[in-house]
């Protein structure tokens, strides 16, 4: 299932409050799309760290004990 916009943007505010601000310019709005599932109705704590560069972040999340992924946000441009 797709994981809802509002706790898509919860998560992306949070990780990019988390970031180092000598990193790139973290200013302006970023878009990611990625999948999300719990484990047979229980909740997964998943853990995300990110690394600004250009007009991308690249994230690697840790599922759980049941994988780690990888995806990218990219800056929105208007």
């Amino acid at each position: 299932m797709r994981i809802s916009a509002r706790v898509a943007t919860i998560a992306m505010g949070v990780l990019l409050g988390a970031l180092t601000a000598h990193a790139a310019d973290r200013t302006g709005k970023w878009a990611a799309e990625f999948e999300t599932f719990d484990a047979m109705g229980s909740p997964v704590r998943i853990e995300y760290e990110g690394t600004v560069k250009d007009d991308e972040i690249a994230f690697t999340r840790k599922v759980g004990e049941l994988a780690t992924e990888q995806f990218v946000a990219k800056r929105a441009r208007d």
